[in-house]
């Protein structure tokens, strides 16, 4: 329930000016498990590492949640 509300309002503000292409990843994003969602977003795991470390930015900074040191922005 928590990744619903945290993931909606975020897609709630941003989808309306995304591109298709940004639509589809963001989308490949979501049909991850919740588990790893979660990790990924709240650090349990090195998100700067994997293909969604942009969006998870976009996600932290919607939100408030400080990136973790040395976390990298990348635009998808």
């Amino acid at each position: 329930m928590e990744m619903d509300w945290l993931l909606g309002r975020f897609a709630e503000t941003h989808l309306q000016d995304i591109t298709i292409d940004e639509l589809v990843f963001f989308e490949h994003f979501l049909a991850q498990p919740d588990p790893d969602l979660h990790n990924m977003i709240f650090d349990r795991e090195d998100a700067s590492r994997t293909e969604f470390a942009g969006i998870i930015g976009e996600i932290r900074a919607f939100h408030g949640l400080a990136n973790p040191p040395g976390a990298a922005r990348i635009e998808t």
